[in-house]
């Protein structure tokens, strides 16, 4: 980039003395109103670490008797797409949880009377060290070089600067040749492929949502969410959600709730046009704003992720039964004659999966329709699941990317001057000031939340804000201090720092005297200018090109 802009820059110097020129790339009559502009607005997130805990919530219930295998095959595609992002591997803490929990004074046959307590698990897996989970972080206190493929040319770590806790050494990893602090033997492909392996329980109650939610909170997995750390959550279920809030649910059949078997949890978590257990269909099905207290209500999960942790910073993707409103179910008998509700899919007679119903809201809450459509909601009887894994991987990578404007910035006429670079000489040119309006949010959606209006850092002055700075001897005049100063005579200003990794140059940057609080975000609101000149003929140059 920097190669480029220099180029740019020289060639804007033997431009020197002559006039600001408009640029078509053929004439063309007059088809829009002059000085058309675009504008864009971005949010960014404060915190510019790589931190990223992902928990995978794994069904150990009789539900998913076949689907281990695949399960197994299928997860490395998850890390796949962590291990080649731009930039590198991220800072990971890795956990996986189970959903089948204990059933409290109420024996049921095949199911545990204690639960794991969200206790993270490694199957048959290498142990890691002093935890529950996996840690992959890169080296504190050290300096390495990555080239344009983010191989790692050079380092200078060493063992003392993996001292994290819970303990790690360090490891050199085979893709990147980049050192890393790990807790574990062997690949994170072949790590996440083990803890995809285990025994399936002959239990017919999975609760995913209660396990994701013991997870974040055991003091067994102390260590694994990280303030300042995104959150990706992966359900891989071929039951439903049935958390329960009651264990009268898994009171005997004489209790009046009918036959223990996993219809109770459809029976007590859903509500369709037409209730009870005759066989038939289900239409309009949706978890109850109000349930009979036997199931936890969805609600309670989303208002819980909510609630630690912005939404912004939080990742929720699922393989599971098939479902999407309006969906007609079928409710049927079994070999007993007992009701049933009928697959949303199958692969063989051994293999099938009950639609998931509340688990669909619960995934609606957190994404968009197009990211059901495209990656946050898998099938799991496909064959393959890397749209929801790789999908995932690849949100997480988005979301650790320097933000971008889509055009040039308007105010910005000259690449090489908005990059400090030397520039033509142009009055029009030689000012890089982004036409941009810039509010801060400081503990977004909380009750103590706040929000200001920022000032371009190039009107900073050492005695305070001063509208319109262009004199180099004052204070941030060039309009690029460094992200942290205290000497800054403003609590926070902003400015736009050259990133190689955005097509036009330019990323927005606040720079501060402190750390903001947890949840600080600023909303960039810009002016952009077209690539090419919308009106050829009208005397402006509307690209500032």
């Amino acid at each position: 980039m920097r190669d480029r802009l220099t180029t740019l820059g020289t060639t804007l110097l033997l431009l020197a003395g002559s006039i600001c020129l408009v640029a078509c790339d053929e004439p063309r009559p007059r088809q829009h109103p002059i000085n058309v502009h675009y504008s864009q607005c971005l949010s960014l997130y404060e915190d510019q670490a790589r931190p990223m805990d992902l928990l995978l919530v794994v069904d150990d219930s009789i539900a998913m008797a076949g689907f281990q295998e695949r399960l197994a095959a299928n997860l490395p595609a998850l890390t796949a797409g962590l291990r080649h992002m731009v930039g590198g591997m991220p800072d990971l803490h890795l956990g996986v949880v189970t959903t089948v929990l204990g059933t409290g004074t109420t024996p049921v046959p095949g199911c545990p009377q204690t639960g794991h307590e969200g206790r993270m698990r490694t199957a048959t897996c290498a142990y890691p060290v002093g935890a529950t989970y996996f840690k992959d972080v890169a080296p504190s206190g050290c300096v390495f070089t990555r080239d344009v493929y983010s191989t790692c040319t050079s380092h200078t770590c060493v063992a003392e600067n993996c001292e994290h806790a819970p303990g790690t050494w360090l490891d050199i990893d085979p893709d990147t040749g980049c050192p890393r602090c790990r807790n574990y033997e062997g690949s994170l492909d072949t790590v996440i492929g083990c803890v995809g392996e285990g025994t399936v329980k002959d239990c017919p109650f999975s609760q995913p949502l209660a396990a994701m939610r013991l997870a974040l909170e055991s003091e067994h997995n102390s260590g694994f969410r990280r303030e300042d750390a995104k959150l990706g959550i992966v359900f891989i279920t071929a039951a439903d959600d049935c958390s329960a809030a009651d264990p009268r649910l898994f009171a005997p059949e004489d209790s009046g709730l009918g036959p223990r078997t996993g219809f109770r949890c459809f029976e007590h978590g859903v509500t369709c046009d037409t209730g009870g257990r005759e066989p038939g269909p289900r239409q309009s099905c949706h978890p109850p704003n109000a349930t009979d207290g036997l199931l936890a209500r969805v609600e309670t999960y989303i208002a819980y992720l909510q609630t630690i942790i912005d939404p912004q910073l939080l990742m929720v993707s699922a393989v599971l039964g098939p479902f999407d409103e309006p969906d007609t179910l079928m409710v049927q008998l079994d070999s007993q004659g007992q009701a049933q509700l009928a697959p949303s899919c199958s692969v063989d007679a051994t293999m099938s999966a009950t639609p998931g119903v509340r688990l669909h809201n619960f995934l609606a809450a957190f994404n968009g329709e197009m990211d059901l459509d495209q990656w946050a909601k898998t099938s799991i009887c496909h064959a393959d699941y890397t749209p929801a894994l790789a999908g995932l991987g690849h949100r997480i990578s988005v979301t650790l990317l320097p933000t971008c404007f889509e055009l040039p910035l308007r105010g910005c006429s000259d690449p090489a001057e908005a990059e400090g670079l030397p520039g033509d000489g142009e009055p029009c040119n030689d000012a890089c000031v982004p036409r941009c309006f810039v509010t801060e949010v400081q503990q977004r959606g909380l009750p103590e939340e706040t929000q200001t209006n920022l000032p371009h850092c190039l009107e900073v002055c050492v005695d305070g804000p001063c509208p319109g700075n262009t004199d180099p001897t004052l204070a941030y005049a060039d309009g690029r201090p460094v992200e942290r100063d205290y000497r800054l005579p403003v609590e926070a200003c902003w400015t736009m720092r050259d990133s190689t990794l955005c097509q036009y140059g330019s990323t927005p940057v606040v720079a501060r005297r402190a750390d903001p609080p947890p949840r600080s975000f600023v909303s960039f609101c810009c002016e952009l200018a077209p690539e090419v000149e919308q009106v050829c003929d009208d005397g402006v140059d509307n690209s500032e090109n």
